[in-house]
């Protein structure tokens, strides 16, 4: 799971109840302030395959990410 920016403010309640939903179900969880909708609005393509490596916090995809 990889998460942006939610908001300007941090909510530390949504932090805490993603965390939750992935440790529960194993998930690998990177948080990213790059990306979502706060002050930097970097474009995570949708439908493109990647590879989360949550231990080494890095994000490669495996696609071209332009369109054709």
């Amino acid at each position: 799971m990889l998460i942006g920016e939610y908001s300007v403010e941090d909510y530390p309640d949504y932090t805490a109840i993603l965390q939750r939903i992935a440790d529960k179900y194993q998930i690998p969880v990177v948080t990213c302030k790059d990306f979502g909708h706060g002050e930097n609005g970097g474009i995570i393509p949708i439908n493109i395959s990647a590879m989360l490596d949550a231990d080494n916090l890095k994000l490669d995809f495996k696609e071209n990410q332009t369109i054709d």
